[in-house]
């Protein structure tokens, strides 16, 4: 009979088990109560890299697989040929491994929500993607990990303990003890699903940043045109510039709005100055004066010309 593996996660500390809140037989890391972790079969696939990781359900053989359009939900499902029961087991520091399904794809592996404890299958370097193989034959009738509850049943041989502590808050790495043999774990950064991470929030940051220096520059350079035209303004008035004055109205001779080039302006006539007598009269009564080099005075001589007509 094959060995029979625990696969207990290096950032909850629980094992692998069912999740009785998700169908299809979902997964997740957590132990207590009525859950009862899985033990599972590493089986090399002939001429391939891959293993299949299988449990036993109901004496019927269960494998860890991947399927459908949900690449990242991993399932427990009846044992076939299938591309997502063909797993790639990475050996890592301290002991542990990471497990890549060929059906999501490389650089995707089976890691565990930081709240919910859930399954699923994720990008980057995170301590949920660690897993620690326990063997059944190894371990003994205690619990392997911090907990009061109940143990899988086991045979006793060797201790294997696995811290309970998020590796977000260790500073110093986990402590793993197997057969008397001490291993320290370097600290590995935490999966934090439920928020972003420091590098997110500092974008983040900078980014508003940037729009409200970007907002500022605007309203400073609409108030300078503003400012600017108001003077501008006040410059042409001052220098003879036309301005919003109401124009001239023109009107035609039945005093009807018309353009000016149509406008009636009538006549006026001036007044004539005031004589006492005709001028007409005045000519013909009064003599011209003829003055002499000696300044003597005497009456000039009036001829008429030929073909005019002279008023008497």
């Amino acid at each position: 009979m094959a060995d029979m593996f625990y696969l207990y996660n290096n950032y909850t500390g629980t094992a692998l088990t069912l999740d009785p809140t998700i169908s299809d037989y979902g997964l997740r890391a957590f132990y207590g109560g009525s859950d009862s972790a899985l033990a599972f079969t590493f089986t090399p696939i002939p001429n391939t890299r891959f293993l299949k990781i299988c449990t036993s359900i109901s004496s019927l053989s269960y494998c860890l697989d991947v399927y459908g359009d949900q690449k990242t939900v991993p399932h427990l499902s009846e044992e076939g040929n299938y591309s997502g029961q063909q797993w790639d087991v990475i050996t890592a520091r301290g002991g542990l491994v990471k497990l890549s399904n060929q059906y999501t794809g490389t650089s995707w592996y089976l890691d565990v929500y930081s709240d919910s404890n859930g399954a699923f299958m994720d990008q980057g370097d995170y301590a949920g993607q660690y897993w620690k193989q326990v063997s059944i034959g190894s371990m003994t009738t205690s619990n392997p990990v911090e907990s009061t509850t109940s143990a899988p049943s086991a045979a006793a041989a060797a201790t294997t303990t696995i811290s309970t502590k998020s590796s977000s808050t260790q500073s110093t790495g986990d402590t793993v003890t197997t057969s008397g043999a001490v291993s320290v774990i370097p600290p590995i950064p935490s999966a934090n699903t439920s928020g972003l991470s420091t590098g997110a929030k500092a974008g983040i940051g900078a980014g508003c940043g940037a729009l409200a220096i970007l907002v500022g520059s605007l309203i400073f350079v609409i108030l300078s045109w503003r400012r600017k035209s108001r003077f501008k303004k006040a410059d042409n008035v001052l220098g003879g510039a036309t301005t919003n004055e109401k124009k001239p109205v023109f009107l035609d001779q039945d005093s009807y709005p018309v353009e000016s080039n149509q406008a009636y302006f009538g006549t006026a006539e001036l007044p004539s100055p005031a004589v006492d007598k005709p001028v007409l009269e005045m000519l013909g009564q009064s003599q011209p004066v003829n003055h002499s080099m000696d300044g003597s005075k005497g009456h000039a001589v009036v001829h008429e010309m030929p073909g005019q007509d002279v008023l008497r």
